[in-house]
């Protein structure tokens, strides 16, 4: 079991003032996005996002409350699956030595990316090249989940010996 934090707010440097502002007051609904988010995430994505695109990459964030656990709900979009509350990691080996499971909120869910750009792609990828690679899994909630959600989850989840479990806190 690894536990990942991110760095706290006064251990970023060289913010920029859209960074900050983002930081200090930014508040982003999924269902409309304002001319504020498109100004923000266009500085994020490039100039050549539109905001179609950003909705696309925003879709499938419904999470559900089952037996007392939150999870995603299933979604099958252009840019964004989640089957069975997993969100879809690519390029993942038919044939693996142990799995690695995700756990956390938005960020390692992936948020506002493609299923391609997750974390958990990025090291699929990564891992490909292993003689005994692991295959990777998105358990990530997100939409306000907390450390009890993934703990939670991860006690419903069965596992097999050898398998890794990472939470992003």
């Amino acid at each position: 079991l690894f536990v990942i934090e991110p760095p706290t707010l006064e251990g970023l440097k060289k913010l920029s003032p859209n960074q900050i502002d983002r930081i200090n007051s930014w508040t982003f609904n999924f269902n409309t996005i304002s001319e504020k988010d498109t100004r923000l995430l266009k500085e994020l994505y490039g100039e050549d996002y539109s905001p179609s695109y950003i909705q696309k990459i925003y879709d499938g964030t419904k999470v559900v409350i089952k037996n007392g656990i939150k999870s995603l709900c299933d979604f099958d979009g252009d840019l964004v699956t989640i089957k069975n509350g997993i969100r879809k990691t690519c390029y993942q080996p038919k044939e693996f030595f142990g799995k690695i499971h995700i756990y956390g909120a938005c960020t390692a869910r992936g948020t506002g990316v493609e299923n391609k750009h997750t974390i958990e792609s990025f090291l699929q990828t990564i891992l490909n090249d292993k003689a005994k690679p692991y295959l990777v899994e998105n358990n990530g909630i997100g939409c306000g989940s907390r450390f009890i959600d993934d703990i939670s989850a991860i006690k419903e989840t069965a596992f097999c010996k050898g398998d890794i479990v990472i939470i992003f806190n």
